[in-house]
Parts: structure tokens; C-alpha cells; sequence
């Protein structure tokens, strides 16, 4: 298990095929607009809306799960800012 901490201005978070047992996003509050989390096709339609200093975790090695713990690889995440320079953070606990 590893601990992977970082910042995006938009696209895919990571291109390694880890395994992601739970990840937290957080947009920046400096941020001019919202910015969204979700797959290859985020966008303001289809994503986990943040707005500035907004957050969402998730967890996907909650009890009773160890079967699909870490089924979703880190390569699936990706963020779209609504404006030059916004940034969200993540912190990513790998299996």
C-alpha cells in the first residue's frame, strides 16, 4: 500500500494502472469555477461537480468489499477545470 499526492490543471490524473483503494479530490478555493471528477468523458454533464474548496472522497475498500478493493485503476480518473489556472488536488491511497 502507498500513499500518491498531487495536483491536476485538468485531464488525466495518473496514466499508471495502480489499484486505487480510496481517493479524495479538492478544488482549490482560489478556483474562478467549478471544476468536475469522473472518467475519460467528464465534462459539466456527466461529472462530480466541485466548486471552489469543494471536495469529494471516495472509498472503495469499505468493509465487507475486499473482493472489488481496488478494482478501479488510477488511470480511470480524470478532471476538467472551468478556467485557466483553477487546480484541484488529490490524495490517492494505492493498493
Amino acid at each position: 500500500m502507498r500513499i500518491d499526492i498531487g495536483t491536476t490543471g485538468g485531464g488525466q490524473v495518473s496514466n499508471t494502472n495502480d489499484q486505487v483503494l480510496t481517493i479524495e479530490f479538492h478544488a482549490r478555493s482560489s478556483n474562478a469555477s467549478p471544476a468536475y471528477v469522473g472518467g475519460s468523458d467528464v465534462g459539466a454533464g456527466n461529472g462530480r461537480e466541485l466548486t471552489p474548496d469543494g471536495s469529494v472522497a471516495i472509498n472503495f475498500a469499505q468493509a465487507g468489499m475486499d473482493d472489488h478493493a481496488g478494482r478501479e485503476l488510477f488511470s480511470s480518473f480524470y478532471v476538467v477545470v472551468g478556467a485557466p489556472g483553477d487546480k484541484v488536488d488529490w490524495v490517492a491511497v494505492l493498493k
